[in-house]
């Protein structure tokens, strides 16, 4: 295993920790909030809205971001690098969309808070098993068995 698999993989086990809770990043935990008194006004309003929007939930995506591209710089060729980080846009740009489709309607429903510590610590979870995995050389175990689900995206 080479050093930059164990150096990469213990730092996707840091951010599995702390989306866990177990070891805090505080330079992920800082937040910045600006009042808004009413929609935004026009395109370059929508636009502003959508920059702060980005700001602000780079501390949540950080950390899944900057493992994602580690493994894809180790992952063996710029082809599954590609498509891996194809996937994780996928995954992170659906709900998005699907969100802007139907927010009047999840807004309405006032459950959806209690979910999001689930959806945190289940991707916690996820990080520092693949953080493992790449430190200790197992991660081509995990690659093959995706690739047995090739029909839609090749990362083999």
């Amino acid at each position: 295993v080479g050093l930059v698999q164990r150096v990469g993989g213990g730092i996707i086990v840091l951010f599995g920790c702390h989306l866990l809770g177990a070891r805090r990043i505080p330079v992920s935990m800082r937040a910045r909030r600006a009042g808004v008194v009413r929609g935004p006004a026009g395109r370059v309003g929508s636009v502003v809205v959508g920059i702060a929007f980005g700001a602000g939930w780079t501390p949540c995506v950080g950390p899944v971001l900057a493992s994602v591209l580690l493994t894809a710089g180790t992952i063996g060729t710029q082809r599954r690098g590609s498509a891996l980080l194809a996937v994780y846009a996928l995954g992170l740009g659906i709900p998005f969309v699907v969100v802007a489709f139907g927010l009047a309607s999840l807004l309405a429903h006032r459950g959806i808070e209690r979910r999001l510590r689930g959806v945190e610590l289940l991707t916690g979870a996820l990080l520092i098993a693949v953080g493992l995995m790449l430190a200790t050389g197992r991660f081509s175990l995990l690659s093959g068995f995706l690739a047995g689900f090739g029909q839609l995206v090749t990362l083999g």
